[in-house]
């Protein structure tokens, strides 16, 4: 039993229901996507339906992030994909699993964005975002110009911790994508090894390092 229980959502209180619309801001430059046979964040948003407040300030953040950036829908999925494989995050990483691949991500570039900057075939804009992503999770600010001269990212081996088959890691739903440590990429669609507490609809990238 979760510490917090999450409110269905038939019981949200009428507070919460209109806290959610704030996901959903005046003249969004993209729109907020959702779908059948995906994480639908139940326990995630029941959680914050004990507090419509709080919920309502998220979901204004959230919505700004999601629709209204000025950033294309790549780069924002770039950008939060290494936020998720930099710290482990195998809840966001399945999240977004599905919204990277509606956008047009292919397995193998999700499979680069563990992998990290320093990985092949990065545009210099996208290599750029990536390790502002690692500079600014490890030093706390963006410290050095993108470019071919750009010391490696010490983030690297913390992500082939995350990708390691002897941890619980975010797995593939369609693919067994591999990051070779000599930087080269192969996927397959091979089966993969469900968690030991599935949970409905979602993603299992399965994201390895080779030896």
């Amino acid at each position: 039993m979760a510490r917090i229980e999450p409110i269905p959502f038939a019981e949200w209180s009428s507070a919460m229901r209109e806290a959610i619309t704030a996901l959903v801001p005046e003249s969004p430059r993209y729109p907020l996507r959702s779908g059948k046979n995906r994480p639908r964040a139940e326990n995630a948003l029941g959680t914050l339906a004990h507090h419509p407040r709080l919920a309502r300030a998220f979901f204004g953040l959230n919505g700004h992030l999601m629709t209204t950036t000025t950033l294309s829908e790549r780069q924002r999925e770039l950008l939060i994909m290494r936020v998720a494989a930099v710290r482990e995050s195998s809840y966001e990483w399945a999240q977004h699993y599905f919204i990277s691949r509606e956008i047009g991500l292919d397995a193998e570039t999700i499979a680069r964005i563990a992998f990290g900057p320093n990985a092949p075939l990065w545009e210099p804009i996208d290599a750029a975002l990536l390790r502002a992503v690692d500079e600014l999770i490890e030093e706390g600010a963006i410290t050095r110009l993108p470019g071919p001269h750009s010391r490696p990212s010490s983030t690297l081996s913390r992500c082939s911790t995350l990708s390691s088959p002897s941890r619980d890691t975010t797995r593939s739903h369609a693919y067994c994508v591999r990051v070779r440590s000599n930087s080269t990429l192969t996927s397959c669609n091979s089966p993969v090894i469900a968690h030991s507490r599935p949970t409905r609809a979602t993603p299992e990238i399965d994201l390895a390092v080779s030896p």
